[in-house]
């Protein structure tokens, strides 16, 4: 069952809908949604002894308290690297990505729903991610990527049985795409961008970080940065540890994006409250 139906909500015009609905946006401003969902008090330290040894050992924290889809995400090693220094390798995940945090979260909400279909948009990790949790679950999958996207990923993607469909364009191009099949009647958007649920599985990322540390966090993680949800999901991580009396004081969140590819970064220091116009090749 769906915990306590959870519903999705709005944070821009406090639209309401009920999960089971599988609309993927808000309908009045077309925005991403939320969740109202909010951890229950008592899942502290104690309470994971002796659980299985996955993300779904979080139980408490998550909208979905387990998995018959799982294929042991979670748990990934932290690794010293200097004294002040560790690094997390979510890359030991079942598809060697941290979108697997997340793609097991939209594939088993998806096959409590029963939909016609899964659709998801992806440049690759992700789009794999979710083709390999479908197949797990038995959902029919179509994954959209850009044309010109790396052999090397569409391969995969293929590999775990998902129909592949090549857009002309760019990334936006490949999500109006994806959006449309959306819109479809009996159609799961497994969206890692409008979906909450993919966020409060890339949260589990710090739950992990928080009981290998003893009950504490670090002063500051750094996360990689392409459309945000490692980092979306590590802050609402981090506002729950706190909010629960769990954590005293929170981490900074330190973003990190590729000097060739930091539209983030870009849009941060120049003060913007949207992304920057894109700059035309010279």
């Amino acid at each position: 069952m769906l915990a306590d139906m959870t519903i999705y909500y709005c944070p821009v015009d406090g639209t309401r809908s009920a999960i089971t609905a599988l609309t993927w946006c808000c309908p009045v401003c077309r925005g991403p949604w939320d969740l109202d969902f909010t951890p229950a008090r008592g899942g502290g330290m104690n309470a994971l002894s002796g659980r299985i040894d996955s993300l779904w050992r979080y139980k408490d924290f998550l909208p979905l308290d387990s998995s018959t889809i799982s294929l042991g995400e979670g748990r990934t090693p932290l690794v010293p690297l200097t004294d002040t220094v560790s690094a997390k390798l979510d890359y030991l995940m079942p598809t060697l990505s941290f979108k697997d945090r997340g793609a097991v979260m939209l594939a088993e909400l998806a096959r409590r729903l029963g939909p016609d279909r899964v659709v998801a948009d992806s440049t690759g990790n992700a789009g794999t991610s979710v083709a390999a949790y479908c197949a797990r679950a038995g959902l029919p999958c179509t994954v959209y990527v850009p044309e010109g996207t790396s052999a090397k990923k569409t391969e995969q993607i293929r590999a775990h049985g998902a129909r592949l469909v090549a857009v002309p364009g760019g990334r936006e191009a490949t999500a109006l795409a994806a959006r449309a099949a959306a819109d479809e009647p009996g159609v799961f958007y497994a969206s890692h961008v409008f979906n909450p649920y993919f966020l409060h599985g890339t949260k589990t990322y710090v739950y992990e970080l928080w009981e290998d540390l003893g009950g504490r966090l670090p002063d500051a993680l750094a996360v990689p940065v392409g459309n945000g949800t490692l980092l979306l999901g590590a802050a609402l991580a981090v506002s729950e540890l706190h909010a629960l009396g769990l954590i005293e004081t929170r981490p900074r969140l330190i973003a990190v994006q590729a000097e060739a590819v930091s539209p983030l970064a870009a849009a941060f220091h120049a003060g913007a409250d949207d992304l920057l116009p894109a700059t035309p090749a010279t």
